[in-house]
């Protein structure tokens, strides 16, 4: 097979990848993350449109009119498009403001594109207009979900015990990935052949669209599905100053100190880390508090937030099994779920995190004793 050939199989399965998990993700079939993928959806099939020459040509359809100027067009949503998901990921109950802002990105291209038909505008100047207009739109929209990711990263840890699964990682990768290839691109253009620089291209963009979709269609739901309870999770008080925090004291210092202790008999008796499924909501639900409360009682008379209190108990009940030599015949993963958590993964970061060993590390060294 040559390389224009295999150029276009690749291009062939990229696009029929993101056809396949825009309608996966428009049916929506696991009823997780609603708003968020019906907007994944659009992106995913936008994303599409890319390698679209392509499939025309491969299928030998030549007599459709496809208007590139409004292909064009729709493809400079998506960094928009990806946003908005990343914002209904992280907040469910997002509510749109200003949307008339929207209505002046295709105004703008509207514009820039009606420059060419003027004399006095050059070719490479309007050529340098519109890309960096694309430029300028992408990097703007591409920083903003980084960051909106990020933020989401630090309050997950306020509600959940186990951040793996809910934390948008996948969604972070996709966006270095694409920052990535697309510097190599660059370079690539200036030094190498434009025909192998296509098949490289789309060879890595077809590893990010397969990782996409395994990312997409495994995404959990983030927030429960009860309105009372998502509202709670995420007006969760987020004030990092400590004179702030004074201000807004929700429970008084001799009120605090009680339920402090009453949290610590809680945990030492009834040892609900050992669930792996807790969270701030359930936890909340069996000392008789708001999960708004319950997570001022961890802040401030733990000083910590509710994911490192409840890994602080998995992890001293894994120490625990280490050592125990009755139970050498658990594997890693046995202790990881006996200790509560419910992965590999997260119990090997989080108990190298606490102890500065991996567990394998920890009960070779607790052996040796």
């Amino acid at each position: 097979m040559d390389l224009i050939n295999a150029n276009l199989t690749i291009s062939i399965i990229s696009f029929g990848i993101l056809v396949f998990l825009s309608l996966v993700c428009a049916i929506n079939p696991f009823r997780a993350n609603k708003k968020a993928n019906y907007w994944f959806a659009l992106f995913c099939m936008i994303w599409a449109t890319f390698w679209l020459d392509d499939v025309l040509d491969f299928i030998l359809i030549e007599d459709i009119n496809v208007s590139y100027s409004h292909l064009l067009l729709a493809q400079l949503f998506i960094p928009i498009i990806f946003y908005v998901s990343v914002v209904f990921y992280t907040n469910p109950d997002y509510q749109f403001k200003n949307k008339s802002l929207l209505l002046l990105i295709p105004l703008v291209y509207l514009i820039l594109t009606s420059l060419k038909h003027y004399n006095w505008i050059s070719v490479a100047f309007y050529s340098f207009l519109i890309i960096s207009f694309l430029l300028l739109l992408g990097i703007v929209y591409t920083v903003k979900s980084f960051l909106i990711i990020t933020s989401h990263q630090q309050n997950i840890l306020k509600f959940s015990a186990e951040s793996t699964e809910i934390n948008l990682i996948w969604l972070k990768k996709i966006i270095l990935g694409i920052l990535v290839i697309s510097f190599v691109s660059l370079v690539y253009n200036i030094f190498w052949n434009e025909n192998k620089l296509n098949i490289f291209i789309n060879s890595i963009f077809l590893l990010i669209v397969f990782y996409t979709g395994y990312h997409a269609l495994k995404q959990k739901e983030i927030y429960p599905s009860s309105q009372t309870e998502r509202s709670e999770l995420l007006n969760l008080d987020t004030s990092a100053d400590e004179e702030e925090r004074e201000k807004r004291k929700l429970i008084t210092d001799s009120d605090l100190r009680e339920l402090k202790n009453k949290l610590t008999t809680l945990m030492d008796l009834q040892k609900p880390y050992l669930n792996s499924e807790l969270n701030l909501i359930t936890l909340s639900t069996m000392i008789n508090l708001t999960p708004h409360h319950l997570s001022y009682v961890i802040n401030q008379g733990f000083n910590e937030n509710f994911f490192q209190f409840i890994n602080k108990y998995r992890v001293e009940k894994a120490k625990q099994l280490l050592t125990d030599k009755d139970n050498l015949h658990l594997s890693i993963l046995g202790i990881a779920f006996e200790a509560g958590f419910n992965s590999k993964t997260a119990f090997n970061t989080t108990f190298k995190k606490i102890t500065g060993f991996t567990p394998t590390e920890f009960r070779k060294k607790s052996s040796r004793l």
